[in-house]
């Protein structure tokens, strides 16, 4: 059991909390059949993907199917060989230009068993993966959520998140990213810090969205929690030579700084910096024509520096709190700085901003009215909605600002929490 102190003056809001969610919790029963009808959903929409091969061919886990077959193959050390991986995927798929495989190489450890399947096949068995893990992060998000919530309305804010509609389509690691960070919010409010880290640690296959956060705790001084991320890291690290060897896992970063300075390159054209709703997306696309590469490029390091530096400088002024009543919402507002602050992050990626907003909508300041309120719902409807992701299609470089209101809105909404005092909250 795990105490979260709450504010007394936060007492009389909480007791309505309670009293609104009186008998809305559903029972076991319900939530269960309720879970296999939504997994019943997400099946047949998998069903409906694949029901064209040449669809599933131009996804991106057909770029993760071959990168999965060569390494079954044993040919682990040309996995960054691009005129191999030209050959592999124009003899699978067909593609004049290939999408070259950019993810570390212990990520194709996950798809090399399935890789043996026919494609579509295989796509099915991997959107299955998905669903298994997309519900049990829903199942660890909801034993971490302080607040009482009604069991329906907390389900159904689960799994109406379009990003991770996106991620299933795309047969993509982002929900895998997704279940990290809430078996991190999971063991971090169990005061498990090493077990925190090294759950942080199993979504190092997108490390451009972890290791921001790995910064912010590190400057908090959390060094338990930095040894747990550091242990798998290392796991991951040895199994990458074992897949490649020292010189794949060389040739793996060349590929990562050739992409950064050639973008335009058309095997790279899946990171193209308009796609992505992050700083760098927005400058990148905003200054493109005015401002030199390497000037914008200092700008957004310079700004997700000092964002990084501010999250963690308000997160440590928390800890010095006694019972940290406003942990949750530093969780998440670091959470939602990270993901601003990524190397690169494209619209399925955003599936790991759901326990920032679980958060937030769970938090006393969400009750309270202000202008920070409604940015803060405007903004997540913004990004919770399929129109603006649909509408925009390749320019989402838009929602970047939509996420800086967002960070912004959750830092303010932690200002306002009231110092805590005596009364105490249990979690189970």
């Amino acid at each position: 059991m795990t105490q979260i102190a709450i504010s007394d003056s936060s007492a009389p809001a909480h007791r309505g909390s309670e009293e609104f969610a009186h008998g809305a919790h559903a029972s076991r029963r319900q939530i269960v059949i309720a879970l296999l009808f939504t997994a019943a959903v997400l099946f047949a929409t998998l069903l409906f993907y694949a029901s064209g091969l040449d669809a599933v061919k131009r996804m991106d886990f057909a770029t993760r199917y071959a990168a999965g077959r060569m390494v079954r193959q044993g040919r682990g050390a040309q996995l960054y060989d691009i005129e191999a991986q030209t050959l592999l995927q124009r003899d699978l798929f067909g593609r004049a230009t290939p999408l070259l495989e950019l993810h570390p190489p212990f990520e194709a450890l996950l798809y090399a068993p399935i890789s043996s399947l026919p494609l579509v096949r295989s796509y099915l068995v991997w959107g299955v993966f998905n669903i298994a893990l997309w519900m049990a992060a829903v199942y660890f998000l909801r034993a971490s959520m302080a607040e009482p919530k009604r069991d329906f309305q907390f389900l159904a804010a689960c799994f109406t998140f379009f990003p991770l509609w996106l991620a299933l389509h795309g047969g993509q690691t982002s929900i895998l990213l997704l279940l990290s960070y809430a078996l991190t919010l999971f063991s971090w409010k169990r005061g498990r810090e090493f077990g925190a880290g090294a759950c942080l640690g199993l979504g190092l296959c997108k490390f451009q969205l972890v290791l921001p956060f790995a910064f912010i705790c590190a400057l908090r001084g959390k060094w338990k929690f930095i040894a747990g991320l550091a242990a798998v890291a290392a796991t991951l690290v040895a199994a990458s030579f074992a897949t490649v060897g020292p010189a794949g896992v060389a040739h793996y970063a060349e590929l990562l700084i050739y992409t950064t300075r050639h973008p335009s390159d058309p095997a790279y054209s899946p990171v193209a910096v308009a796609t992505m709703p992050t700083l760098k997306g927005f400058l990148s696309t905003v200054l493109g024509a005015a401002v030199a590469p390497l000037r914008i490029s200092a700008l957004v390091a310079a700004a997700s520096i000092a964002l990084l530096l501010y999250a963690a400088w308000r997160w440590r002024i928390e800890d010095r709190k006694p019972g940290g009543g406003a942990q949750d919402l530093m969780f998440a507002a670091a959470l939602s700085a990270s993901l601003l602050c990524g190397f690169y992050m494209f619209a399925n990626d955003l599936s790991t901003l759901l326990p920032a907003m679980l958060l937030a909508f769970g938090s006393t300041p969400w009750s309270w009215r202000s202008k920070w309120h409604m940015a803060l719902g405007a903004s997540a409807a913004a990004l919770y909605l399929p129109f603006a992701y649909l509408l925009l299609s390749g320019r989402l470089f838009v929602l970047g600002p939509v996420m800086a209101i967002f960070t912004a809105a959750l830092f303010s909404l932690h200002s306002q929490v009231a110092p805590p005092k005596t009364s105490d909250y249990i979690v189970g």
